[in-house]
Protein backbone atom coordinates (compact mmCIF):
# COMPACT_ATOMS: atom_id res chain seq x y z
CA UNK A 1 0.00 0.00 0.00
CA UNK A 2 2.84 2.33 1.18
CA UNK A 3 4.59 1.71 -2.21
CA UNK A 4 0.76 2.71 -4.32
CA UNK A 5 0.81 5.67 -2.53
CA UNK A 6 4.28 6.92 -3.30
CA UNK A 7 3.41 5.62 -7.44
CA UNK A 8 0.74 7.89 -6.68
CA UNK A 9 2.10 10.65 -5.31
CA UNK A 10 5.04 10.91 -7.67
CA UNK A 11 2.56 10.71 -10.65
CA UNK A 12 0.34 13.58 -9.51
CA UNK A 13 3.84 15.21 -8.92
CA UNK A 14 4.66 14.36 -12.45
CA UNK A 15 2.07 15.70 -14.25
CA UNK A 16 2.44 18.82 -12.57
CA UNK A 17 6.05 19.30 -14.10
CA UNK A 18 5.55 18.28 -17.57
CA UNK A 19 3.94 21.50 -18.55
CA UNK A 20 6.16 23.33 -17.00
CA UNK A 21 8.92 21.76 -18.87
CA UNK A 22 7.24 21.82 -22.58
CA UNK A 23 6.63 25.86 -21.41
CA UNK A 24 9.72 26.30 -20.45
CA UNK A 25 11.22 24.47 -23.20
CA UNK A 26 8.89 26.41 -25.63
CA UNK A 27 10.91 29.51 -24.62
CA UNK A 28 14.26 28.28 -24.99
CA UNK A 29 13.06 27.72 -28.59
CA UNK A 30 11.58 31.12 -28.84
CA UNK A 31 14.72 32.99 -28.06
CA UNK A 32 16.96 31.10 -30.13
CA UNK A 33 14.43 32.13 -33.07
CA UNK A 34 15.23 35.41 -32.20
CA UNK A 35 18.65 34.58 -32.46
CA UNK A 36 18.36 33.86 -35.39
CA UNK A 37 16.09 35.88 -37.12
CA UNK A 38 17.27 38.58 -35.68
CA UNK A 39 13.69 39.84 -34.21
CA UNK A 40 10.65 39.05 -34.72
CA UNK A 41 10.03 35.95 -36.87
CA UNK A 42 7.26 33.69 -37.99
CA UNK A 43 8.48 31.02 -35.89
CA UNK A 44 8.68 33.16 -32.73
CA UNK A 45 4.90 34.07 -33.46
CA UNK A 46 3.53 30.13 -33.47
CA UNK A 47 5.85 29.48 -30.43
CA UNK A 48 4.35 32.48 -28.70
CA UNK A 49 0.64 31.21 -30.01
CA UNK A 50 1.34 27.50 -28.60
CA UNK A 51 3.03 29.33 -25.26
CA UNK A 52 -0.62 30.99 -24.34
CA UNK A 53 -2.51 27.68 -25.76
CA UNK A 54 -0.59 26.21 -22.95
CA UNK A 55 -1.11 28.68 -20.38
CA UNK A 56 -4.71 28.13 -20.89
CA UNK A 57 -4.81 24.50 -20.48
CA UNK A 58 -2.11 24.70 -17.28
CA UNK A 59 -4.35 27.53 -15.43
CA UNK A 60 -7.21 25.22 -15.35
CA UNK A 61 -7.76 21.39 -15.15
CA UNK A 62 -11.56 21.57 -15.66
CA UNK A 63 -13.23 19.89 -18.51
CA UNK A 64 -15.96 21.77 -18.41
CA UNK A 65 -15.81 25.58 -19.30
CA UNK A 66 -17.52 28.58 -20.23
CA UNK A 67 -18.24 28.94 -24.04
CA UNK A 68 -16.45 32.00 -23.94
CA UNK A 69 -13.19 30.64 -22.48
CA UNK A 70 -13.23 27.94 -25.48
CA UNK A 71 -13.65 30.66 -27.82
CA UNK A 72 -10.82 32.11 -26.25
CA UNK A 73 -8.76 29.23 -26.34
CA UNK A 74 -10.16 28.52 -30.04
CA UNK A 75 -8.79 31.91 -31.67
CA UNK A 76 -4.78 31.34 -30.26
CA UNK A 77 -5.48 28.37 -32.36
CA UNK A 78 -6.77 29.82 -35.17
CA UNK A 79 -3.99 32.89 -34.98
CA UNK A 80 -1.13 29.87 -35.01
CA UNK A 81 -2.99 28.42 -38.00
CA UNK A 82 -3.25 31.76 -39.60
CA UNK A 83 0.56 32.43 -39.46
CA UNK A 84 1.41 29.00 -41.13
CA UNK A 85 -0.76 29.11 -43.62
CA UNK A 86 -0.72 32.79 -44.03
CA UNK A 87 -4.11 34.08 -43.79
CA UNK A 88 -5.55 31.49 -46.36
CA UNK A 89 -8.51 31.35 -44.38
CA UNK A 90 -11.10 33.59 -42.59
CA UNK A 91 -13.05 32.81 -39.43
CA UNK A 92 -16.33 34.44 -38.77
CA UNK A 93 -17.49 33.84 -35.37
CA UNK A 94 -21.55 34.65 -34.64
CA UNK A 95 -21.42 33.56 -30.83
CA UNK A 96 -24.27 35.72 -29.03
CA UNK A 97 -23.36 37.12 -25.55
CA UNK A 98 -25.95 35.70 -24.19
CA UNK A 99 -25.13 32.40 -24.38
CA UNK A 100 -21.06 32.64 -23.35
CA UNK A 101 -22.19 31.97 -19.77
CA UNK A 102 -23.67 28.52 -20.71
CA UNK A 103 -20.80 25.33 -20.18
CA UNK A 104 -19.31 23.34 -23.14
CA UNK A 105 -16.49 20.86 -22.66
CA UNK A 106 -13.25 21.95 -23.03
CA UNK A 107 -11.07 20.98 -26.41
CA UNK A 108 -14.33 20.75 -28.44
CA UNK A 109 -13.64 23.52 -31.15
CA UNK A 110 -10.38 23.30 -32.06
CA UNK A 111 -10.63 19.55 -33.28
CA UNK A 112 -13.34 20.47 -35.68
CA UNK A 113 -11.77 23.57 -36.74
CA UNK A 114 -8.39 21.75 -37.44
CA UNK A 115 -10.60 18.95 -39.67
CA UNK A 116 -12.43 21.87 -41.59
CA UNK A 117 -8.97 23.22 -42.36
CA UNK A 118 -6.73 19.96 -43.27
CA UNK A 119 -9.85 17.82 -44.92
CA UNK A 120 -12.04 20.67 -46.42
CA UNK A 121 -10.44 23.87 -46.95
CA UNK A 122 -6.77 23.04 -47.71
CA UNK A 123 -7.45 20.77 -50.66
CA UNK A 124 -8.59 23.39 -52.65
CA UNK A 125 -6.60 26.23 -51.75
CA UNK A 126 -7.25 29.75 -50.35
CA UNK A 127 -10.11 31.51 -50.11
CA UNK A 128 -11.06 29.47 -47.11
CA UNK A 129 -13.83 30.48 -45.23
CA UNK A 130 -15.42 29.31 -41.49
CA UNK A 131 -18.26 30.26 -39.63
CA UNK A 132 -18.68 29.42 -36.28
CA UNK A 133 -22.01 30.82 -34.89
CA UNK A 134 -24.33 29.90 -31.57
CA UNK A 135 -27.78 28.99 -30.97
CA UNK A 136 -30.06 29.07 -27.52
CA UNK A 137 -32.13 26.47 -28.58
CA UNK A 138 -34.54 26.70 -25.43
CA UNK A 139 -33.51 23.67 -23.40
CA UNK A 140 -29.85 23.37 -24.99
CA UNK A 141 -27.17 25.32 -26.77
CA UNK A 142 -25.67 24.72 -30.20
CA UNK A 143 -23.00 25.56 -31.36
CA UNK A 144 -22.92 25.60 -35.68
CA UNK A 145 -19.25 25.16 -37.65
CA UNK A 146 -19.45 25.42 -41.30
CA UNK A 147 -17.34 25.79 -43.91
CA UNK A 148 -16.68 25.77 -48.00
CA UNK A 149 -14.23 22.77 -48.63
CA UNK A 150 -15.67 21.40 -51.63
CA UNK A 151 -13.59 18.36 -51.32
CA UNK A 152 -16.22 16.06 -49.15
CA UNK A 153 -19.18 14.10 -51.19
CA UNK A 154 -22.88 13.78 -50.06
CA UNK A 155 -21.69 9.69 -49.42
CA UNK A 156 -18.62 11.31 -47.40
CA UNK A 157 -20.41 13.00 -45.38
CA UNK A 158 -22.95 10.38 -44.53
CA UNK A 159 -19.77 7.85 -43.70
CA UNK A 160 -18.38 10.17 -41.44
CA UNK A 161 -21.72 10.96 -39.73
CA UNK A 162 -22.08 6.97 -39.57
CA UNK A 163 -18.65 6.74 -37.94
CA UNK A 164 -19.34 8.73 -35.05
CA UNK A 165 -21.44 5.34 -33.16
CA UNK A 166 -20.41 2.71 -35.35
CA UNK A 167 -18.03 0.63 -32.74
CA UNK A 168 -15.71 -1.44 -34.97
CA UNK A 169 -15.40 1.02 -38.02
CA UNK A 170 -11.89 1.51 -39.51
CA UNK A 171 -11.90 5.51 -38.02
CA UNK A 172 -10.49 8.71 -39.76
CA UNK A 173 -11.58 11.93 -38.41
CA UNK A 174 -10.80 10.40 -34.85
CA UNK A 175 -10.46 14.09 -33.36
CA UNK A 176 -14.35 14.42 -34.59
CA UNK A 177 -15.36 11.44 -33.31
CA UNK A 178 -13.57 11.97 -29.62
CA UNK A 179 -15.53 14.97 -29.49
CA UNK A 180 -19.04 13.49 -30.32
CA UNK A 181 -18.13 10.17 -27.41
CA UNK A 182 -16.79 13.04 -24.98
CA UNK A 183 -20.49 14.76 -25.42
CA UNK A 184 -22.10 11.67 -25.31
CA UNK A 185 -20.53 10.18 -22.00
CA UNK A 186 -20.82 13.20 -19.87
CA UNK A 187 -24.38 15.16 -21.07
CA UNK A 188 -26.23 11.98 -22.28
CA UNK A 189 -27.09 9.62 -25.85
CA UNK A 190 -29.48 12.86 -26.99
CA UNK A 191 -26.16 15.32 -27.32
CA UNK A 192 -23.14 15.59 -29.35
CA UNK A 193 -22.49 16.29 -32.75
CA UNK A 194 -24.53 15.76 -36.29
CA UNK A 195 -22.76 16.47 -39.71
CA UNK A 196 -24.44 17.46 -42.52
CA UNK A 197 -24.10 20.10 -45.56
CA UNK A 198 -23.09 23.10 -45.10
CA UNK A 199 -24.74 26.08 -46.67
CA UNK A 200 -21.10 27.18 -47.54
CA UNK A 201 -20.51 23.92 -49.41
CA UNK A 202 -18.08 21.74 -47.45
CA UNK A 203 -18.85 20.30 -43.76
CA UNK A 204 -21.15 21.91 -41.27
CA UNK A 205 -20.70 20.33 -37.74
CA UNK A 206 -23.35 20.89 -34.96
CA UNK A 207 -22.72 20.63 -31.55
CA UNK A 208 -25.23 20.09 -29.47
CA UNK A 209 -25.34 20.02 -25.24
CA UNK A 210 -27.67 21.64 -22.44
CA UNK A 211 -27.56 24.66 -21.03
CA UNK A 212 -25.62 24.48 -18.09
CA UNK A 213 -23.64 26.84 -15.77
CA UNK A 214 -20.94 26.31 -12.87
Amino acid sequence: QYNELQKSQTAVLQSQITPHFLRNTLEVINLKAFEEFNGINPISDMLACLGDMMNSFIESDNYIISIQKEYEYSCIYVNLLNIRYENSFKIDWNIPENIKQYHMLKLSLQPIIENSIFHGIKPGGDNGKICISGCDCDKYISIIIDDNGGSLSEADIENLQQSLTAPNRKRKNIGIINVHKRYQIVFGQKYGLTLERSPLGGLRVIISFPKYTV
